[in-house]
C-alpha cells in the first residue's frame, strides 16, 4: 500500500473510532396492574438501569412531596422487581410512583382503589 492510501485508510479507521455510538436505551418504570385495589399486590419492575446500583423508589401523591418507599439493587442487567403490598386501609384516589438513580428519573402514574369485597 502506498504511503497515500494509508495514511487515507488511517484517517478513516480513526475518524470511525471517534463516532459517536448510539444511545443508550433509556431507563423503564413499569407498574403492573396501573389500577390496584386496597390489600392487592403491586409490581414494580424497571429495566435498562445502571448495573449493581440503588435505584430510590418514591410515592407521590397530589400536592405533596415524593416519599422514598424502598430503595431497590438492579441486577447486573440493570433490571429490578419489587412487589408492594397496597395495605386494606391506604388512601385511593391517583398517585405516582418515581425511580430514581443520579440524574436518571421515570415518573409513572397509578391508581388505587376502593377494595369492596
Amino acid at each position: 500500500m502506498s504511503p497515500t492510501r494509508l495514511a487515507g485508510a488511517t484517517l478513516a479507521a480513526l475518524a470511525l473510532a471517534a463516532a459517536p455510538t448510539a444511545a443508550a436505551t433509556a431507563p423503564t418504570l413499569k407498574l403492573s396492574p396501573s389500577t390496584v385495589k386496597q390489600g392487592q399486590n403491586l409490581t414494580i419492575t424497571g429495566t435498562h438501569w445502571p448495573a449493581s446500583k440503588n435505584v430510590t423508589l418514591q410515592f407521590i401523591a397530589a400536592g405533596a412531596a415524593p416519599a422514598t418507599i424502598q430503595k431497590v439493587r438492579t441486577s447486573t442487567a440493570g433490571k429490578f422487581r419489587l412487589v408492594l403490598p397496597i395495605k386494606p386501609t391506604s388512601p385511593t384516589g391517583k398517585f405516582k410512583m418515581r425511580a430514581v438513580y443520579k440524574k436518571l428519573t421515570v415518573t409513572k402514574p397509578f391508581t388505587v382503589l376502593e377494595n369492596n369485597g
